[in-house]
């Protein structure tokens, strides 16, 4: 009896005791999201002043930009500090880690807007890819430099390094660099290489599966290819059906 007793307090010490771990390294993040929230004054596209805050929630790897009446949250943000600057007067660059897998480091970038107090993804895409398998090594960036004062003028300069190296599989082996000029839609408030004619492709809602058609926004970078849909950025998926970037 003494033993079950004996036994019944540790399991009851070792509880409570992993409950409160759990709860100082909760209140430990509470802190470190408070001291990183990153807090930006812009100027929106119908040149009204906005405040925007960045919020990176390292307990629930969320990251939430937020304005006075709006806001936007990335679902699959890793705990590390995102690095977020203002471009020029009226955009925000936001350079944020992923969760990858074994030797794979992934990370993305998201350039924020606003225009009549609604926040805008003038881009979302991905920005490196470092993967290192010891006998094959795959390296993927895009860096970007906003040109321009105003709605018709703006541009983004934008390189792009795509490279694979394969010591048993030599054949496999490229390098491609190139440099791209996105062009701005007023209209959609977003970054655009090319507008794209896309029919017999679907979407994902709550609803099910929805078909698309018509004319979107698209940005090629090297052999990646992005689609703007209802305000989201999109890839294609295997099946024909747009896959919401994350």
């Amino acid at each position: 009896m003494k033993t079950n007793l004996a036994l019944i307090i540790c399991l009851l010490l070792f509880f409570f005791g992993n409950v409160n771990a759990q709860d100082e390294l909760k209140d430990g993040a509470a802190k470190t999201t408070k001291r990183d929230t990153k807090i930006f004054d812009l100027l929106s596209l119908d040149h009204k002043p906005e405040r925007v805050k960045v919020v990176p929630n390292y307990v629930d790897h969320t990251l939430k930009i937020k304005s006075l009446k709006d806001s936007v949250v990335i679902g699959d943000f890793w705990g590390v500090l995102p690095d977020v600057k203002l471009l020029g007067k009226s955009f925000i660059g936001i350079s944020y880690v992923v969760r990858g897998g074994s030797n794979l480091g992934l990370g993305n970038v998201l350039i924020i807007c606003m225009k009549e107090g609604k926040l805008y993804e003038a881009m979302h895409a991905l920005r490196y890819v470092d993967w290192d398998t010891g006998d094959r090594k795959a390296n993927y960036t895009v860096k970007w430099v906003l040109q321009g004062n105003s709605e018709r003028d703006y541009k983004l300069i934008i390189d792009v390094h795509d490279e694979v190296y394969s010591k048993t599989r030599p054949d496999e082996n490229y390098t491609y660099d190139d440099r791209t000029i996105l062009n701005f839609d007023t209209k959609t408030h977003s970054f655009y290489s090319i507008k794209t004619a896309k029919f017999n492709y679907s979407i994902k809602t709550k609803a099910g599966k929805q078909k698309v058609g018509g004319t979107f926004p698209s940005i090629l970078l090297g052999k990646e290819a992005y689609y703007l849909l209802n305000q989201k950025w999109y890839q294609i998926a295997p099946g024909s059906e747009f896959q919401e970037f994350r």
